[in-house]
């Protein structure tokens, strides 16, 4: 897995250079399931996607009342912790607590999964 982007919401998007059967795709590693998730796009697709996709609807789990506030906050290197965790039954990005913590943090924590 090659990562070629990652999200306010600590999730990262990869191009899948052999992990799975579908090279050259791109997956999304999901905060809220800990999984790569095919996102059954190759890059130039994805591109498309960022620029015309439906981001309100592929990020309405993640977000909350204000979010925007929040995360034109964060500086380039960081992104949202939960608390719940969006994995944890008890998590969602309207009930849990959010904090900035470093890519670096949160891509530690997603590879140990």
């Amino acid at each position: 897995m090659l990562v070629v982007a990652y999200d306010a919401a600590g999730g990262f998007f990869a191009l899948n250079t052999g992990r799975y059967e579908d090279a050259g795709r791109i997956y999304y590693f999901a905060p809220d399931t800990l999984e790569w998730e095919s996102t059954e796009l190759a890059y130039s697709g994805f591109m498309a996607w960022l620029g015309e996709g439906d981001l309100e609807q592929f990020y309405q789990t993640f977000r909350w009342k204000g979010w925007q506030e929040q995360v034109r906050q964060l500086e380039a290197d960081q992104v949202m912790s939960y608390y719940p965790p969006l994995r944890s039954a008890e998590g969602d990005g309207e009930n849990s607590s959010k904090s900035p913590i470093s890519v670096k943090e949160a891509w530690l924590a997603a590879v140990k999964q």
